[in-house]
């Protein structure tokens, strides 16, 4: 599922039960990095690509937690 917004993709990782932490840990990245990301603050000269990068990372880990 591709996100039209940030927000779209924190309320899909809220129904999941995915964390900040978990995706940062997805992405080899910090917490407050993923947080910066979701808020426009990071990533933000090609904001496009930022919410692709978080969406599959979000994905890996639905798709991880479901085969489990």
């Amino acid at each position: 599922m591709r996100e039209r917004s940030a927000n779209d993709l924190a309320v899909r990782m809220y129904i999941h039960g995915i964390t900040q932490s978990d995706v940062a840990k997805e992405l080899g990245v910090t917490r407050s990095a993923v947080g910066l990301m979701l808020n426009g603050k990071r990533g933000a000269s090609n904001p496009e690509a930022t919410l692709e990068k978080l969406s599959n990372a979000v994905d890996a880990i639905i798709d991880r937690r479901q085969s489990a």
